[in-house]
């Protein structure tokens, strides 16, 4: 289901059961500032959500209810330029294969990247590039690669080795 572009500004309109086998959702380019509302979207494959148009002074947030529920199904998750700095809750991906964060805010990476990277065991690409992390973190690179047991592409550089 394509909604891109459409000043949206919340993901609610998927309750009650009504898109039950939607599997790729593109919500890029609009105003939503949460991810929330995919409780009943159990076989989404690949998310869409990146580069949403929000005011400078407030962050994107996760909801873990619809984490939880698409956490079994999720292989893709593209949430690239959303202003994402808390996303330790993305932990319940364990599934997904390419995460997207690149040009967010995120700044811990023990509190908000480890997390993640300890329960995704089929992640294969991981963009974190423009986001402090990746310059405040020594050892960045190392740190990643040591906590992910099949990362293959690191912020779009091949050839992973731990």
């Amino acid at each position: 289901m394509s909604l891109y572009n459409n000043y949206l500004t919340k993901i609610d309109f998927l309750g009650n059961n009504t898109c039950p086998c939607l599997e790729k959702l593109y919500l890029e380019h609009n105003r939503i500032q949460r991810l929330e509302g995919l409780e009943y979207c159990t076989k989404l494959r690949e998310l869409y959500i990146g580069n949403q148009r929000v005011s400078p002074k407030s962050n994107f947030t996760l909801d873990e209810h619809s984490l939880a529920s698409i956490s079994n199904s999720l292989e893709l998750l593209d949430m690239e330029n959303v202003r994402l700095e808390q996303s330790h809750a993305l932990y319940f991906l364990e599934n997904v294969r390419t995460l997207n964060l690149k040009n967010n805010v995120i700044y811990d990476f023990q509190e908000e990247v480890s997390p993640f990277l300890i329960t995704a065991k089929r992640l294969e690409k991981l963009v974190l590039t423009g986001n402090p992390v990746t310059k405040q973190t020594g050892k960045y690179r190392d740190k990643v690669v040591l906590l992910s047991s099949i990362l293959v592409d690191l912020d779009d550089l091949k050839t992973i080795t731990p």
